[in-house]
């Protein structure tokens, strides 16, 4: 990796698998993302600038749960299931503590919730940490 990232090396590189091949990658630009750059070795960092990104405020949580909620909604509306896309305060503080990642799962989860409780409309004992699943339903012959 590291002869791509210098320009010198990287206007003729041969991967070792595809013998005879050459490529100029001199013209990549690379992104990296990592977690803990601490745990990256030194001559790879020493080729990259390293931007830091705060994590969101809770205000930006909660604008980030709005959208996903306005977003996810606007899918169910595509398969004609209607249902309400904006939250009261409660259920966008329960959504918001929700890992960003997993943020999408969960609401998909919490409309079924609402909508097998007969609502229209998403209320926060809806939002339900993914993994934690508050009764047991099987499948299968019984």
């Amino acid at each position: 990796l590291l002869m791509l990232l210098e320009p010198s090396t990287a206007t003729r590189f041969e991967d070792r698998s595809v013998p005879n091949v050459y490529l100029n990658a001199s013209a990549i630009n690379w992104v990296f993302t990592a977690n803990w750059v601490q745990r990256i070795n030194g001559p790879l960092r020493s080729r990259c600038i390293e931007y830091e990104i705060a994590p969101l405020s809770q205000d930006e949580r909660i604008v980030a749960a709005q959208t996903v909620v306005r977003e996810v909604t606007a899918e169910w509306r595509a398969d004609q299931v209607e249902f309400d896309p904006e939250l009261d305060r409660a259920t966008a503080l329960a959504l918001a503590q929700q890992p960003l990642r997993q943020m999408r799962q969960c609401v998909d989860l919490a409309i079924t919730r609402a909508l097998e409780s007969g609502r229209k409309r998403l209320a926060s004992a809806d939002i339900v940490p993914l993994g934690i699943e508050r009764e047991h339903k099987s499948i299968g012959f019984h």
